[in-house]
């Protein structure tokens, strides 16, 4: 492997662990939202783009860790 493309190879990955987090955080906001009835579940899952079933399904994840 050159070592170009190691470098390319570990950026992506930095990168995709980044975005990974902020997805995660964008939820936990979205959830915290829908808690606290300033977002319906419906407008909350939109927002991610999921249905509102695999939003539930996701935050209940998230928050178990």
């Amino acid at each position: 492997m050159d070592t170009c493309k190691a470098i390319r190879d570990i950026r992506q990955e930095g990168y995709d662990e980044g975005h990974d987090e902020g997805y995660k955080e964008s939820l936990i906001t979205l959830g915290d939202l829908v808690s606290e009835g300033v977002l319906s579940v419906e407008d909350a899952s939109r927002r991610a783009r999921l249905t509102p079933e695999e939003f539930e399904e996701k935050v209940a994840a998230i928050q178990k860790r």
